[in-house]
């Protein structure tokens, strides 16, 4: 299925289904729509990866009966072929513990497959945009579980920091601060008016306080303390190198999950 319109950029939309009635109630009303490009696909196969990386896809309705488990392994196939693609699942039971399965494993949304042609125009808007799209009740629920875990992961973050500060004099604690914002020796003695002779030996002290030999496995070691999950460690560091770069520094830490990082 596809069509041609004089559109000099069209939104490349695919349908993932293995029957013809979720195509057939979706395409036209999105034909409707100004500058779509429209395929299908009826099987999970190679051949329309091909054509969603050929075609760098936008947006993907994926039919619930062809969701393939685990979800995050599926999902990420997706985005490999087509990096900027969004995806919208299609069925009729939005089930709030099943659509929220969804969302945490990448989806973009969830809509009915007897959506109005309205509704269905706005989801759309509204995906492409980089937002969610899911009933606005269970939206709302979403939003608050997450804002209630952000808060206790903030309270958890806090107290573990308070509890770290605690092991540190205050000038430790400043030395600290400064190797975390990625600081090099130099820039630290600069900062705090000392000679990078101190800033070693408090950088010293500090590596026996915490059992580590470089900085990089301080930062390991302290950030498992307040946060241990591998990939927030990850983040951080590359949060950091990111600081570095906007001040045209080239970065300063290494990978602290890589064994030969000196």
């Amino acid at each position: 299925m596809s069509d041609d319109h004089t559109t000099s950029a069209p939104s490349r939309t695919f349908i993932l289904s293995p029957e013809e009635g979720v195509a057939q109630a979706l395409e036209p009303v999105l034909r409707s729509l100004p500058g779509v490009e429209l395929v299908a696909c009826r099987e999970f196969e190679e051949s329309c990866f091909t054509r969603l990386r050929e075609q760098q896809a936008e947006l993907l309705f994926i039919d619930v009966r062809a969701l393939h488990y685990p979800l995050d392994d599926f999902f990420g196939r997706f985005r490999e072929q087509a990096p900027a693609i969004k995806l919208l699942i299609v069925g009729d039971d939005d089930d709030g513990e099943f659509v929220r399965n969804l969302l945490r494993s990448g989806a973009n949304g969830f809509i009915n497959a007897g959506i109005a042609e309205a509704e269905l125009a706005r989801a759309v808007e509204h995906v492409k945009a980089g937002h969610l799209w899911v009933r606005r009740a269970l939206l709302n629920q979403v939003a608050s579980e997450a804002f209630e875990l952000e808060r206790m992961i903030e309270l958890s973050v806090k107290e573990r920091l308070a509890t770290l500060n605690a092991e540190l004099t205050p000038r430790e604690a400043d030395i600290f601060r400064l190797v975390l914002e990625g600081l090099s020796t130099r820039e630290i003695a600069e900062q705090l008016e000392l000679s990078q002779q101190s800033v070693k030996i408090y950088l010293g002290r500090l590596f026996r306080k915490f059992e580590v030999k470089n900085r990089s496995q301080l930062i390991l070691s302290a950030f498992e303390r307040v946060c241990p999950i591998q990939n927030m460690i990850q983040l951080f560091r590359k949060t950091l190198d990111r600081r570095r770069e906007q001040r045209s520094l080239t970065p300063f830490i290494p990978d602290p999950l890589d064994d030969k990082a000196p």
